[in-house]
């Protein structure tokens, strides 16, 4: 057993795309919040270490925080419609489909495909879509995304995951 222990997202990336033929596990180390103590995610789960790492920038005060926030819970918001549609390719025979099919798609491209997989409650469709909308600014010059809006959308992310995927 090796345990590695990096800061290097590029090396974690690295060795996961390497040893992607052994299913190698792989977590990312938090202390968000000195009360709850550090916690321990289990980076195979991408969606869940951004989700989380969203809910430690929200935390700081500064806008450049939440900018960055905002970016991460709009990456959350396309790796959740990647997962989505994979999950649909495969449940209909598509044993190849892969994350990697929708690489350099944004949500613009691909949330539109992921809301009719959407059903089990007709305003989910419409929260994803205004999760993009709400989040847009984060990735542009525009006005940064408060706090209160990142935490809705935040909300909304964690809630989708939990009903969908």
């Amino acid at each position: 057993q090796v345990i590695l222990l990096t800061q290097d997202q590029k090396t974690h990336k690295d060795l996961t795309e390497r040893y992607m033929h052994v299913p190698i596990d792989t977590f990312q180390i938090n202390f968000a919040n000195p009360a709850d103590g550090t916690t321990v995610v289990n980076k195979a789960d991408d969606l869940g270490a951004m989700l989380n790492k969203t809910e430690v920038l929200m935390r700081g005060g500064h806008p450049d925080l939440h900018k960055q926030g905002g970016e991460v819970l709009r990456d959350a918001a396309e790796r959740l419609c990647k997962e989505l549609l994979v999950r649909d390719r495969r449940a209909k025979g598509d044993k190849a489909a892969a994350l990697s099919d929708y690489d350099g798609k944004n949500l613009g491209e691909i949330g539109p495909k992921t809301e009719p997989l959407m059903t089990a409650d007709a305003s989910h469709p419409g929260k994803l879509r205004t999760i993009g909308n709400s989040l847009n600014p984060a990735n542009h010059d525009d006005a940064i995304p408060g706090a209160g809006v990142l935490k809705v959308a935040l909300g909304d992310l964690r809630m989708l995951r939990k009903t969908y995927l």
